[in-house]
């Protein structure tokens, strides 16, 4: 291999062989110009940052390469060939054709023009000329009416979506814009993207991009430091980073030291300043009256969640004799006799619009459910029951007995129509405020709105604190059940969870079939959590408070359990590349995947590794499906290890053994422990210090902290109700 050479170059993309949200690798030959080989002998293989790309790398494009360039020989088929490496070179524009004939090439090549070869290209390039990428990116159909069926036309004009903006895209990458935020930047802006940067850069906050980025672009285009634009982008900036911690609105003594560090100031003067340029900001409500800083989007999602929500919980009825009937049969149809609360709990959801049954582990709200959708289904309710992950929507399924479904593929696949209709939200304590505005707006205000949860549970990772606030503003009627109902007393976990809910830490901390193991360093938690997972590794799960903690355990469990395991070694660029999957490995997906019907959570193993294949790495089979997946390259972005998890990524579902790895984190408190226990079917491992578990325990859970104006508004919306009902009376 040559020493790196700056050198340009000019080059059409004949692979993509590797793309992902960090790196994009392809493949080409090297040009003259737009059209003519420059040599057969010399491959150019390219290493570039995903997100310093204006579009999304294709076959048949022409890119300009600049920069440091190495040389290598290497064998195909016995001869040898040179390849051209630039790995992060520093200019990567993407050529538009400029000729006939590259035009030609560039539609018959790039994949995204389904059904539209060289022939096709040339008559269309022949009839059209010039204006043909006029008239793509614009959607002109009918300009290609008399040319292409109805078909090609769409795979023309949806083909040609992600070069409309090519020339702003490239001024954006040019200043250091990340690919991400610009498909944000040109959805809301369009052509005038590039004249909103100008106005103001600091707007790019509001599509994703960091503070620290976005201060050097601003620089860029003469942004003083003391311009107001940049004081209330400060202001902003420190509201966003309070909102990630669940927050919807913040005290100016929440914001003044996150502006300071921002802004890199102690000034109190500078401080006060932006704080009142960010009373003006676009995206911050100021009110006036409380001295608060809501974040807008939240702002306007609380109020429409509260006025829906006291919309349905106004629906309130005397159950007829019929209504009674069906409790009745529905209880007795129960292979055990009901309890008072729970019978309680049926008769509320059936008599009010809007209802909570909330309490802990094996208390019997599954019972309470069961026996509510029983007398809804005979009343002929459409009923859309659901969860936030995939493993709760599941386990909801095995509980209750009829079709459940994700939160998310009830917003992306159900049409609520007028019929009558209860939607039954289970594992309500994840809920948060953007999921539950999203089912708002998706229904009506005549449906009925069942949440079943454990507020003692983890907050939502998302803002705000939905089921806690609806509970405590007394919007609507809640039954807490609190006697446990199906556990094994003698494991001990309903008592030894009680107490931590309580902030009681247990005089005994084993007890029953909970362990407590000391631990003193990181370390030894590690080693013990690899042992005892590795007595049972089918029942067991470790759960951890950080992903980096997660990332240790796993690696460590795996060496356990799996060190045999053949690698996962996928060819990308010629070369094999090590990845930490082995086959028998527990795999678990990270984000929602609709294509391949997958949840945030969803657990799975790695059934065979295949490093031949193009874009077939291996065969994968999730817990809850029968067939068989393919792994893709993009769907290996989407997993990790399974041994560990993070607690959130478990709630919802229970496995027979829980082992919990007890690390000095801000994350751990009281709900964080109780939660953790109460994912226990039969046994509980806890590893670390006593002095950990006591101050944990002693802590006050996150949500105690969590500051969020839904509750605000529905005590409000409640006093004025009642207000307007004593004036009725009066009148």
């Amino acid at each position: 291999m040559t020493r790196p050479v700056t050198r340009k170059a000019l080059t059409r993309i004949t692979k993509v062989r590797f793309a992902n949200n960090e790196r994009t690798i392809f493949g080409g030959v090297l040009l003259k110009d737009a059209i003519n080989l420059k040599s057969a002998k010399v491959i150019v293989q390219v290493d570039v940052p995903t997100q310093s790309l204006p579009v999304e790398a294709a076959v048949g494009q022409v890119w300009e390469l600049d920069g440091p360039c190495t040389e290598e020989i290497i064998e195909n088929n016995g001869y040898k060939i040179r390849q051209a490496v630039w790995r992060n070179p520093t200019v990567c524009e993407l050529k538009m054709p400029a000729t006939d004939e590259s035009l030609i090439q560039f539609l018959a090549d790039d994949p995204d023009f389904r059904g539209i070869g060289s022939v096709k290209a040339r008559k269309l390039v022949q009839a059209l000329g010039n204006d043909l990428v006029r008239l793509a990116t614009s959607g002109d159909r009918e300009a290609f009416r008399k040319h292409l069926t109805n078909e090609s036309i769409d795979a023309l004009i949806d083909g040609f979506q992600k070069y409309k903006n090519l020339r702003h895209a490239q001024f954006l990458s040019n200043h250091g814009i990340p690919l991400s935020v610009q498909h944000r930047l040109f959805k809301a802006h369009g052509e005038s993207a590039v004249e909103e940067i100008k106005r103001n850069p600091y707007s790019l906050l509001t599509f994703g991009l960091p503070f620290e980025k976005t201060e050097k672009i601003a620089s860029q285009f003469g942004i003083a430091t003391d311009d107001p634009r940049r004081f209330a982008a400060a202001t902003e900036q420190a509201l966003i980073k309070h909102c990630r911690l669940g927050h919807t609105f913040a005290a100016p003594s929440d914001l003044k030291r996150r502006i300071g560090s921002i802004l890199s100031t102690s000034n109190d003067s500078v401080i006060a300043r932006a704080l009142e340029a960010g009373k003006k900001a676009k995206f911050i409500t100021y009110d006036r009256k409380k001295d608060q800083y809501h974040n807008t989007a939240l702002h306007v999602m609380e109020r429409v969640v509260a006025k829906r929500l006291r919309k349905i919980g106004s629906a309130k009825v005397d159950l007829s004799d019929k209504e009674n009937d069906l409790i009745t049969k529905s209880a007795m149809a129960l292979p055990f006799p009901i309890a008072e609360r729970q019978l309680e709990a049926v008769e509320m959801s059936l008599s009010h619009g809007l209802s909570c049954v909330i309490g802990g582990a094996g208390t019997g709200k599954t019972t309470v459910l069961r026996t509510t959708i029983e007398c809804y289904r005979a009343l002929n309710y459409n009923i859309y029951a659901m969860a936030l992950s995939g493993r709760a929507a599941t386990r909801l399924h095995e509980s209750i007995g009829i079709e459940t479904m994700t939160i998310a593929g009830f917003l992306r696949n159900v049409e609520v129509d007028d019929k009558p209709t209860l939607i039954v939200i289970d594992e309500a304590s994840m809920l948060d405020l953007p999921t539950l505005y999203q089912i708002i707006i998706k229904t009506t205000a005549s449906i009925r709105l069942l949440l079943v949860g454990d507020p003692h549970q983890l907050p939502p990772i998302g803002a705000g604190l939905p089921l806690q606030d609806i509970i405590n503003s007394g919007a609507c009627p809640v039954v807490e059940l609190d006697i446990v109902q199906r556990q094994d007393e003698t494991t001990g976990i309903p008592d030894y969870s009680l107490a931590i809910r309580n902030g009681e830490l247990p005089l005994e901390l084993t007890v029953g079939r909970i362990y407590f193991h000391e631990a003193a360093s990181r370390e030894d938690i590690i080693e013990s959590c690899t042992e005892l997972l590795a007595q049972s590794p089918r029942d067991s799960k470790v759960v951890a408070p950080t992903k980096a903690l997660t990332k240790l355990i796993n690696n460590s469990c795996q060496e356990a359990v799996n060190p045999n395991g053949s690698q996962l070694m996928p060819e990308i660029w010629g070369d094999l590349w090590s990845t930490e999957y082995r086959v028998g490995d527990p795999i678990m997906c990270l984000t929602n995947d609709y294509e391949n019907d997958l949840q945030n959570g969803s657990l799975g193993r790695l059934l065979s590794a295949d490093q031949e294949a193009e874009d077939h790495l291996g065969l994968i089979k999730m817990d809850d499906k029968t067939e068989v997946l393919t792994l893709t390259k993009a769907l290996l972005d989407n997993i990790q290890l399974g041994y560990a998890m993070t607690l959130h990524k478990t709630q919802g579902s229970q496995v027979p053994k829980v082992i919990i790895a007890l690390d000095n984190s801000p994350l751990v408190d009281r709900s964080w422990i109780y939660t953790a226990i109460t994912r226990a079917e039969q046994e509980v491992h806890i590893i670390g210090s006593k002095s950990v578990m006591r101050s944990a325990v002693i802590r006050n859970s996150a949500h105690h902290s969590r500051m969020s104006y839904l509750a605000d508004l529905l005590t409000e919306s409640a006093h004025a109700h009642q207000k307007a009902e004593e004036a009725e009376c009066v009148v």
